[in-house]
């Protein structure tokens, strides 16, 4: 397999790693994310459908949006990484990593599988 050509990886995202440190409660930090390790990544953005539920525990309907990101390169994403991709219209999409594959087993592509909670 060859790797995508730069028209087929129209975005530019920045990766970020999860560094987990503690609060004052000892749970994790909401801020866990340093400075981005790369940015103007190329990549390929596809969302799929979001999902809308109940959370029972704060009584509040959530939507969780789950997001494919095609790389050319493999930047050794793993769970909880955050990937900021800006869309067309300036809106910033912080995504939420949950796996990283070489979907093609061939180093040519990796797909980075994510969600996005609002």
């Amino acid at each position: 397999m060859r790797s995508p050509s730069a028209r087929s990886l129209p975005n530019r995202v920045a990766l970020f790693r999860f560094s987990p440190t503690q609060n004052e409660d000892a749970g994790v930090d909401a801020n866990s994310y340093g400075a981005a390790f790369a940015t103007d990544v190329p990549c390929s953005v596809q969302p799929a459908e979001p999902e809308r539920f109940l959370d029972n525990d704060t009584a509040r309907l959530i939507q969780k949006t789950r997001w494919n990101v095609l790389f050319r390169d493999n930047y050794s994403l793993v769970a909880d990484d955050k990937i900021v991709w800006a869309d067309d219209v300036g809106v910033n999409h912080h995504l939420f990593v949950h796996g990283n594959a070489d979907q093609a087993g061939r180093g040519a592509a990796f797909v980075v599988s994510c969600e996005e909670r609002t």
